[in-house]
């Protein structure tokens, strides 16, 4: 970097251990999947595949999915399959989904990674992150993402 000041500038990073610094949130699930034509359908014709793992009461959870085919939505279903949260765009920018919810209790979740259009196509990337994980990790699903 070109310094355009007179005299010498220095950066001192052991000033940086005096700030503690939250812990990164553990990955739960990381997984990279389609929607193709025959994934199941909502009432809108919109296509989905369903993602479950369990959780304990409590525990906070980040749930993003992002893709560069279609515009990702993505639905927090409780083990009655009651919407628990979703969310379409993270901002006007960014069309990709984030969702965080802290989970009311003990038992299994699903995650329905669905498109906003009924028309929506593609290669996605799903991922479960938490900085309240316990040893209980969700439960890993087979690798064909239905």
């Amino acid at each position: 970097m070109k310094n355009t000041l007179a005299g010498t500038v220095v950066l001192s990073l052991a000033a940086i251990a005096l700030f503690p610094t939250q812990a990164s949130a553990a990955t739960l699930l990381q997984r990279v999947c389609q929607l193709d034509a025959t994934d199941d359908t909502l009432s809108d014709e919109s296509l989905f595949d369903r993602h479950l793992f369990t959780a304990t009461a409590g525990q906070s959870v980040t749930v993003s999915l992002s893709s560069s085919d279609f515009d990702p939505y993505i639905l927090l279903l409780d083990a009655n399959n009651e919407t628990l949260g979703e969310n379409d765009d993270i901002s006007q920018r960014n069309l990709n989904s984030r969702l965080t919810v802290t989970l009311p209790s003990n038992g299994q979740y699903s995650i329905l990674a669905n498109s906003q259009s009924n028309l929506g196509l593609g290669r996605y990337r799903l991922t479960i992150t938490s900085p309240t994980h316990t040893e209980q990790r969700p439960t890993k699903l087979p690798t064909d993402c239905r």
